[in-house]
């Protein structure tokens, strides 16, 4: 197997620390393989060493302007550097360079979601999914516009779509609870974050999520909490965060 097949499939068995060795073995036989910086940068964001992933993302759009992929990578790791402004410029422009792709559109629905265009990131998912019916990826962030938005019962169905066809998808679980906080179903809740931390043990979002649905239980925070807008809205942007990672 040739060096660019073993980056690919170690990028779709998502190891990303034997991509991010594969690449830089690349990169020392050949310092202007795009491809290469662009997967070392996926795999170091991945890792959640954005810092260092931001240098090889910039090289590999520098080499390859034209790659939708290119831009599409640096617009995530801006996004998680809040450089929310050409986060959104590079979203834009993989689109126009791809516009049949459907993971450029549930990126951009992502960075809509982070900066408050609701509206925007429901088009954009309802476009991935068209080109994708059943897209995970797509269905998570198409949920979430739509608890945003106040349509719970179509982030219901969205979610539960979701767990039909991932029922151990640890993201579908976490994003009922959601739906289930905002409509104080505190129980409910409760349940799903605990499976999305069972599924997930180390992630922070599901943690927090678990955390906050502990504390509505209590009376008197509770009654501070509930019929609360804010509560689970603000752990969908603790959620959306741990999506970037």
């Amino acid at each position: 197997m040739d060096q660019r097949r073993r980056i690919l499939v170690l990028l779709e068995l998502e190891m990303f620390d034997q991509v991010a060795d594969e690449a830089r073995r690349a990169l020392r036989q050949d310092p202007g393989d795009t491809e290469a910086h662009r997967a070392l940068a996926w795999a170091l964001w991945k890792q959640t060493k954005t810092a260092q992933a931001e240098s090889p993302a910039r090289t590999a759009l520098s080499l390859a302007p034209a790659s939708p992929d290119a831009h599409s990578t640096l617009a995530m790791i801006c996004l998680d550097l809040d450089k929310l402004e050409e986060a959104g410029a590079h979203c834009e422009a993989a689109i126009a360079l791809a516009p049949t792709l459907p993971a450029l559109h549930t990126r951009y629905g992502l960075f809509c979601l982070r900066v408050g265009r609701w509206q925007d990131a429901l088009r954009e998912t309802e476009e991935a999914l068209r080109l994708a019916p059943g897209n995970v990826e797509a269905l998570i962030v198409h949920a979430n516009a739509l608890l945003w938005l106040g349509r719970l019962s179509e982030a219901e169905e969205s979610a539960m779509a979701l767990l039909d066809s991932k029922p151990n998808l640890p993201d579908a679980h976490h994003v009922l609870g959601l739906i289930y906080q905002e409509r104080d179903q505190v129980d409910q809740a409760l349940a799903s974050f605990r499976e999305a931390l069972r599924l997930d043990p180390t992630n922070e979002a599901h943690k927090k999520a678990l955390a906050g649905a502990v504390e509505a239980k209590l009376p008197i925070v509770g009654l501070l909490w509930r019929g609360s807008a804010s509560r689970s809205r603000l752990l969908v942007l603790i959620y959306l965060g741990s999506l970037l990672a």
